[in-house]
């Protein structure tokens, strides 16, 4: 099958649309003619000669999606010579009221679900829907004994004394960060904030979390899955929208929708202590080690409390969303719609 990828291909991995991206197509050139489109160039009309040239039998969209892609997906398949379908993964979605009222016109033939909210929205309007969760890499992430977690602690300057509780993602205002401050100021606990470089912003609110004693660092650490092995628990801040709810803006909720941090934690072997995001919940359900606050710097730190002495299971539940095994489900998803629609 020949398929058109649109996603961020730029070659800093420094978050998550752009992990899974590359990830997405490392997985098509095992089996399939691919051709890889940034979502920018996407946008515009420079990319249609090689796209008419490449004629693909599938055009997934990998981010989003959002009104202006989902229109240029239905734009593409209109103007090209042969049959194609076209996909959007539900990383991040974004559509107004308007939007969702009338995407019956626009939609994409095939929906990759993660939040039950789109899924519904996507269904609705006459989308074939699959789940498809994000992935990890086990072999990547692992537990790591005590010895190498003080050797760790050790390397990357972390202080010892306290339990480091880590939070990996950007420094934004819309990231809920600052209910990591009860625990810092607690006493019981060092937190670290790992912010990606492309993403963080400097200003008040990384000057707030190193003044009141959190550690920030938003340089790129190839490796930084050696920060989850030097730590003892992960906390995901960012407020979630409510389950019958919407955002308003595309900035209003600064996360993708089953956030790769908290599957790169848990596979670490880390406890976590999240916000109640809809396809959190969804794919991972209770797992023992896995507790979840109301976006308060006070609940958070007595959940964080509430983890000792409990038992983590995190990591076998963290295997199920193994990127071996999720990128085998794509194949699959893409070998049943390829036969229905006869594609080559």
């Amino acid at each position: 099958m020949r398929v058109l990828l649109i996603g961020d291909f730029r070659p800093l991995q420094d978050e998550g649309m752009r992990k899974l991206s590359h990830w997405f197509k490392t997985a098509v050139e095992d089996g399939h003619v691919h051709r890889a489109v940034s979502t920018r160039l996407f946008g515009s009309l420079w990319a249609l000669p090689s796209i008419l040239r490449f004629r693909p039998d599938c055009l997934h969209y990998l981010t989003g999606p959002t009104l202006r892609s989902l229109l240029a997906l239905r734009l593409y398949k209109s103007i090209l010579p042969g049959p194609a379908f076209t996909v959007a993964t539900g990383l991040r979605p974004f559509l107004g009221v308007a939007g969702r009222r009338l995407l019956f016109i626009y939609r994409p033939d095939y929906y990759l679900a993660q939040a039950r909210r789109w899924c519904r929205v996507f269904a609705a309007a006459g989308t074939k829907t699959f789940d498809l969760p994000n992935a990890v890499d086990c072999t990547r992430n692992m537990p790591v004994s005590e010895q190498k977690k003080r050797a760790l602690r050790g390397a990357y300057g972390l202080p010892e004394g306290r339990p480091i509780v880590l939070h990996v993602g950007h420094v934004r205002a819309n990231r809920n960060l600052d209910c990591l401050l009860d625990a810092q100021r607690s006493g019981r606990y060092q937190v670290v904030v790992i912010g990606s470089p492309s993403q963080s912003e400097p200003g008040e609110l990384r000057k707030r979390l190193e003044g009141g004693g959190c550690i920030v660092r938003t340089d790129f650490l190839p490796n930084v899955e050696e920060m989850y092995q030097a730590a003892d628990a992960y906390v995901f801040t960012v407020k979630p929208v409510a389950p019958a709810e919407y955002p308003r803006r595309y900035q209003e909720v600064g996360v993708i929708d089953f956030p790769l941090s908290i599957l790169e934690a848990m596979a670490n072997g880390l406890p976590v202590v999240t916000t109640r995001h809809d396809a959190v919940d969804y794919f991972l359900g209770d797992v023992s080690g896995l507790r979840y606050f109301d976006g308060t710097g006070l609940d958070c730190l007595q959940q964080l409390d509430a983890l000792h002495g409990q038992p983590v299971a995190t990591r076998k539940a963290a295997e199920r969303f193994d990127l071996i095994h999720v990128m085998t489900q794509l194949s699959a998803f893409y070998a049943e719609v390829g036969k229905r629609v006869g594609a080559t």
